[in-house]
């Protein structure tokens, strides 16, 4: 199964949510809910190199 996660969720879509992306919180509370394990892999895209979601920060 290959399933979409966007920072900040669906709203995030509409509406700019840039300052989500940097908030290491919300990344493992995304990844928790869609129940994201060792079995698991994450391919992501930043910009910036260092977005916590996709570098463990």
């Amino acid at each position: 199964m290959v399933q979409g996660i966007i920072d900040g969720g669906i709203s995030s879509l509409i509406r700019s949510s840039e300052h989500l992306e940097d908030v290491s919180e919300i990344a493992i509370a995304d990844l928790t809910d869609s129940n994201f394990s060792y079995r698991d892999a994450l391919i992501g895209t930043t910009a910036s190199g260092r977005t916590p979601m996709f570098c463990g920060h």
